[in-house]
Parts: C-alpha cells; structure tokens; sequence
C-alpha cells in the first residue's frame, strides 16, 4: 500500500522491475517490484 506518498502529494512516476529487489528463484520479471515517486511542485 503506496497510499502515504499518494497522501504527501506524491505521485508515482514510473514502474521497473530489479531483481536485485526479489528472491532469485522468482523469475517473474513480468511484475515490477520497483517503484519511483516524484514529488509533485505546485
């Protein structure tokens, strides 16, 4: 649940995928598992 960046103005900027971030024996590269927030400037 990303809802506290979406709570502070945050919004999500882009998706990728590492597999540094995951366990080695899952090799679904399909699902992203990194995930960049940009604050927003008004």
């Amino acid at each position: 649940n990303y809802g506290f960046y979406e709570h502070y103005g945050f919004k999500l900027y882009k998706q990728f995928y590492d597999d540094r971030l995951t366990d080695h024996d899952d090799k679904r590269t399909d699902k992203p598992n990194g995930f960049i927030f940009c604050k927003e400037s008004i």
